[in-house]
């Protein structure tokens, strides 16, 4: 039980940073899906970056104090949030991509909400049913920023040979 704990708070860990990273630089995506979402003729970046805020803070907390039952409840609450923006952007029908994670590509409010609520909350659920071992926060928190920078490889990975290009032209001209 203590691998898939140390598994599930890794990603946990790892979408709230990607997904708090890209809302923070990149918050015209979501704040215009929000508009759409909600009617409004605009939502303000600035709610967009709080909502990063909150994203971040989760990140660090959750590996750390992931058992404490106010982290639990943040996260369950977030997870539930963001399962009923998925929930009403199948029911409106909306159409610009929700920007989650800060790109204006992807798809709608929808199902992918849906399922990263679920599993925030899933989280919070199984951490409240077996603590994390305080032994095991750091390599959850390692994990998790292993996949984070994997996610940002995979996600970027027409630039990589480019990296190894400039490097083999440093050590030929050295």
């Amino acid at each position: 039980m203590t691998a898939l704990l140390v598994a599930a708070t890794a990603a946990i860990t790892a979408v709230l940073l990607r997904a708090g990273v890209g809302k923070l630089a990149l918050p015209a995506s979501l704040a215009a899906a929000l508009a759409e979402l909600l009617g409004q003729a605009a939502v303000p970046a600035s709610a967009v970056r709080l909502l990063a805020a909150g994203e971040l803070t989760l990140a660090l907390l959750v590996p750390f104090v992931g058992g404490a039952t106010a982290t639990q409840v943040v996260v369950a609450a977030l997870g539930l949030a963001f399962a009923a923006v998925g929930v009403a952007g199948q029911l409106r029908g909306t159409r610009l991509p929700c920007g989650c994670f800060g790109s204006a590509s992807g798809t709608s409010f929808g199902a992918m909400n849906i399922a990263a609520g679920a599993a925030l909350v899933g989280w919070a659920v199984l951490a409240w049913a077996h603590p994390l071992p305080d032994g095991y926060r750091p390599a959850a928190l390692l994990l998790g920023l292993n996949l984070v920078v994997a996610g940002f490889c995979l996600r970027n990975r027409r630039y990589i040979p480019m990296f190894f290009n400039a490097v083999t032209a440093i050590r030929r001209a050295s």
